[in-house]
């Protein structure tokens, strides 16, 4: 739209899909919640995670799992299937795809006596991801211990406010075994691109022998609202094992001669 010399512009894109499996070749399953049949496609599947043991106590009253040795400050899993045991048969959906339902964008600008500014919006929603490399496994860091593990279980009293297993230079498959514990929800809303320009006017551009000069300044990947912390919600593993995204800011001039 316009009204005098000041011109503005919106345009926006929702994409939503659902699908459902209807039929698979599946074998018969002994438990509900190892069938897929009737969820997404590309859903994920894992463990439920309760936390950590706090102690041994709390290790003897529990049903056993089944994933190797354990011991306080290790994940507890939950029964799902109330068989008396965690196994590989208390696996269940946990939670969406790992590919996006929901996906928008929005470009909106103005333009007013020769200041123009637009920005790109772009985001999606219910889709979940799950973490790996050394953000679950500490030591594959090429021997480094990883920062995730800072906030590491260390002994009884911590085990409420820990946010990684206890700490281990040995393969512990009952730690690392997927779950809710090491997913993610990936929902983000980022602003991928900023810019905003200045064109001299007319006459003062061929005062210096110039037929058009705009100052702009843009950038790109400059603000992200999500509720991830210490990873991209685009790629969770970006700056992990991965070539971190960048965040990009230009100022530059265009001349015309």
């Amino acid at each position: 739209g316009s009204t005098s010399d000041f011109t503005y512009w919106v345009n926006g894109m929702v994409d939503y899909y659902t699908n459902r499996i209807e039929n698979m070749d599946e074998p018969a399953r002994e438990f509900d919640n190892l069938v897929q049949t009737g969820d997404e496609v590309r859903s994920l599947y894992g463990l439920i995670a309760l936390g950590f043991f706090k102690n041994q106590d709390e290790i003897d009253n529990s049903p056993v799992q089944m994933f190797g040795p354990y011991q306080p400050g290790d994940i507890k899993f939950k029964d799902v299937n109330e068989d008396g045991v965690v196994d590989a048969n208390d696996v269940t959906k946990i939670g969406h795809t790992n590919f996006p339902q929901l996906s928008y964008a929005m470009d909106m600008g103005f333009s007013w006596k020769g200041i123009d500014f637009s920005v790109l919006w772009q985001g999606s929603a219910i889709a979940s991801r799950m973490l790996d490399n050394y953000a679950v496994r500490a030591f594959t860091n090429n021997g480094k211990i990883s920062t995730f593990a800072l906030g590491r279980y260390t002994d009884e009293a911590s085990w409420a406010d820990a946010t990684y297993p206890r700490l281990t230079t040995l393969a512990n498959d009952n730690n690392w075994r997927g779950s809710d514990f090491w997913m993610r929800n990936v929902a983000f809303l980022r602003a991928k691109n900023v810019e905003l320009g200045y064109n001299i006017p007319m006459q003062a551009a061929r005062k210096i022998g110039l037929y058009g000069l705009r100052v702009y300044l843009n950038g790109y990947n400059l603000i992200t609202i999500d509720n991830l912390k210490d990873f991209d919600p685009e790629d969770v593993e970006a700056g992990i094992s991965k070539y971190p995204m960048t965040r990009i800011i230009n100022l530059g001039l265009n001349l015309k001669f």
